[in-house]
């Protein structure tokens, strides 16, 4: 994913986070100059997208950003709405979001990387599954939305880590280990001591007598 890529989801996902329903709708009826602003902006968007202008891109998302916000905040006011709504973040679900899944009375099976379970309006202790909670899933959703970048690794039973366990010793080998070869350790060879010369045997003085 490319920078401008990653910086257009960010910002799309913080409005959409925020969204009220009906509010887009509402914009375009009802004020018209916000409506008209944001277009605007998305074609400037665009246009440092094509070109590579980090900064001005930038600063267009912000304005995007702030124009949406605006937008949001007079929907939520002409309809006596509560503005608690605009601050919520990416993936957070509410207790609306709660109660909404549990009035439907289903369960979710989820297989996932970090493991399988199933999705419960409410608690049946079975022990044949993991069961996991719509209030539990807000409290995931909360952490992963407050440590941007965090990720949720397993999903298990407590003494399902015990499986996962290894021993640092090494194991035993019934099969005989081959002796290592030992090799011998090179000399270095002598040196040839000079050879001498042989000695000649004393002439005997010859006798006078």
């Amino acid at each position: 994913m490319t920078y401008f890529e990653r910086m257009f989801k960010r910002t799309t996902d913080e409005i959409s986070a925020r969204y009220p329903d009906g509010a887009l709708e509402w914009i375009e009826k009802h004020q018209p100059d916000i409506h008209r602003s944001i277009w605007q902006v998305n074609d400037r968007i665009n246009s440092f997208w094509k070109s590579g202008d980090r900064k001005g891109f930038k600063k267009a998302l912000a304005v995007y950003y702030k124009l949406h916000m605006e937008g949001f905040k007079r929907f939520l006011d002409a309809h006596d709405q509560d503005r608690s709504i605009l601050d919520r973040k990416p993936g957070e679900l509410t207790q609306a979001d709660v109660d909404s899944f549990k009035a439907l009375e289903v369960e979710v099976h989820v297989k996932s990387k970090a493991g399988e379970f199933t999705l419960v309006p409410e608690y049946t202790n079975r022990d044949d599954r993991v069961e996991i909670s719509a209030e539990d899933i807000a409290k995931l959703s909360l952490i992963t939305s407050t440590f941007p970048g965090s990720k949720i690794t397993h999903v298990g039973r407590r003494d399902e880590k015990d499986r996962f366990t290894f021993s640092h010793e090494e194991p035993a080998s019934d099969i005989p280990q081959k002796p290592e070869k030992t090799f011998p350790r090179r000399q270095k060879p002598k040196k040839k001591q000079p050879s001498q010369k042989p000695t000649q045997p004393e002439k005997r003085q010859a006798s006078l007598f």
